[in-house]
């Protein structure tokens, strides 16, 4: 049977994370097409991989970078070997529901849309792993999503613009929130820039912008658990000169979409997603070496912002809580 599903997963140093969800996804009832990027691991993956037998229902594909180049190239290097006909991104160290493909899959044949949005579980404690909540913002947002929609005929459920839920483009920018639909993305030619950090920024605007359509499964679970644990190299942990990256994504976002600074509902939403990224990243940077170079970056783009607010006629702090 075909694979209606693909997995695209970059894997860097983390062989017992992958192989922890290679065997969930193997385990998996439905057809999948799963292709891993060795991104010049050498902390065994490549053995490991190529000593797995996966069920006959799973296609596993490796595909391996001679030199380490990153999250958003490995990525783009398992797009073109796709060939199922929706794309789900993963990290190697994310976690599948068990239902979450038969959600997907129940889901989709009502409304052909560019990609479906679902709820995610962002794991914080490992004492308290299965709560089943987003980030406090994410959540926030859905609920103002769910609330706009309200009187819609079907609410949230069935096909979207994003002029219908503005609020859920400024959810977080992780790839692993959505499943795409492939050929949208080659249409569109979406690709990940290359960036050490933050590479998902400019994936994930020009993704909401260039979509049609869209779906937001808000009766589904969670189907994707994403772990905020200190479990050693985390990307959410650097705090040095990569940190950068984050003015650099967001800048080069801007540049890239002019509907950023013409649509009052949209720039709103971007502006409030941006200065949060900027404060955070800012502050992970206050104390180290790099502060100067942080504090100007974020008054860079802050200047940006001011100035597409100004241009809108939106007052400075509206732009933001929009």
């Amino acid at each position: 049977m075909t694979p209606l599903f693909s997995i695209a997963i970059p894997a860097h140093q983390d062989r017992p994370r992958l192989a922890r969800l290679l065997d969930r996804l193997e385990g998996e009832g439905a057809p999948l097409e799963v292709i891993v990027v060795d991104d010049a691991s050498d902390d065994g993956a490549a053995e490991m991989l190529a000593a797995r037998r996966p069920p006959p229902h799973i296609a596993l594909r490796v595909v391996r970078n001679a030199a380490n180049l990153g999250p958003g190239p490995s990525r783009n290097a398992a797009l073109e070997v796709v060939s199922a006909p929706f794309t789900l991104f993963l990290d190697a160290d994310d976690m599948i529901h068990r239902d979450a493909f038969a959600c997907l899959s129940e889901a989709l044949p009502r409304a052909p849309v560019d990609f479906t949005l679902f709820r995610h579980h962002l794991v914080t404690r490992a004492d308290r792993p299965f709560t089943y909540r987003m980030m406090a913002g994410d959540e926030a947002l859905w609920a103002a999503a769910r609330a706009r929609c309200g009187g819609r005929a079907g609410g949230m459920t069935g096909a979207l613009t994003l002029a219908d839920a503005p609020e859920l483009a400024g959810m977080v920018n992780y790839p692993w929130t959505r499943l795409f639909r492939t050929e949208f993305l080659r249409a569109r030619h979406l690709r990940f820039p290359d960036l050490r950090l933050h590479e998902d920024v400019p994936f994930h605007w020009a993704a909401w912008l260039a979509a049609d359509r869209f779906m937001a499964l808000d009766h589904a679970p969670p189907l994707v658990h994403h772990f905020q644990l200190d479990q050693g190299g985390r990307a959410t942990d650097v705090d040095d000169a990569r940190r950068l990256d984050a003015f650099r994504a967001l800048n080069m976002t801007l540049d890239a979409e002019p509907r950023l600074s013409s649509d009052p509902a949209v720039a709103a939403v971007f502006a409030r997603f941006a200065e949060g990224l900027t404060e955070w990243a800012a502050g992970r940077l206050a104390r180290g070496p790099h502060h100067g170079a942080a504090r100007a970056a974020a008054a860079q783009v802050r200047q940006r912002l001011g100035a597409i607010a100004e241009a809108l006629d939106l007052p400075a702090r509206e732009a933001l809580d929009a």
